[in-house]
């Protein structure tokens, strides 16, 4: 890969990059690198990282991410955040969350948090449906239930308890409190900023 061109589409230095890609180990290198030729293909003017000291940090926190994700589908996503918070946010206030919430979120919870935002349920409360879906593709209803408390700890999805009180085993014991989700504007927004759109 060539510095010279990463330095000039993002503004910085040709030792900078250099630097920052003899900072990791060949593994977490390669991620950069991935990262890098990615920027490179969408053929943006990204420039303004080099010149605005709040996105050049910013910049440098996803490259620390990049170098640690194990996931080329997530190395995407942080290259399109990349590209967003470059050319087309208007403000940097919640870049901050959007960097935590990628990192947090793992591929699989990526996995289902665009198929939820790319089908159009019966309901509006779509738990059931979602599982179904997924468990005919051979994935464990538990996992998508993981993964739906994960995304609406972000919020994500908005959760809603069931009112109708808690579940039981039957003989009285506690197992739990029924939940259930439907699509926000955050999660939206999320997605977009996190996708090729």
């Amino acid at each position: 890969m060539d510095n010279n061109s990463i330095a000039t589409v993002v503004g910085l230095g040709v030792q900078t990059v250099s630097a920052v890609l003899q900072t990791y180990v060949t593994f977490k290198q390669s991620n950069v690198e991935k990262y890098f030729e990615l920027l490179l293909q969408e053929n943006k003017d990204l420039k303004n990282i080099g010149t605005d000291d709040q996105l050049k940090r910013l910049f440098f926190k996803i490259i620390d991410n990049v170098a640690n994700e194990t996931r080329d589908e997530k190395i995407r996503n942080w290259k399109n955040l990349t590209v967003k918070l470059a050319t087309q946010l208007d403000s940097l206030d919640f870049a901050d969350n959007l960097i935590k919430m990628l990192d947090d979120l793992t591929a699989f919870d990526l996995t289902v948090l665009f198929a939820i935002y790319s089908t159009d349920f019966k309901a509006k409360y779509f738990k059931k449906e979602l599982i179904e879906y997924f468990n005919k593709r051979g994935t464990r209803p538990e996992y998508i239930r993981h993964s739906l408390r994960r995304l609406s700890s972000h919020n994500l999805i908005s959760e809603e308890s069931d009112s109708s009180g808690f579940i039981g085993s039957g003989n009285g014991d506690f197992m739990g409190q029924e939940f259930s989700y439907q699509k926000n504007d955050l999660g939206e927004s999320f997605i977009s900023v996190i996708s090729n759109e």
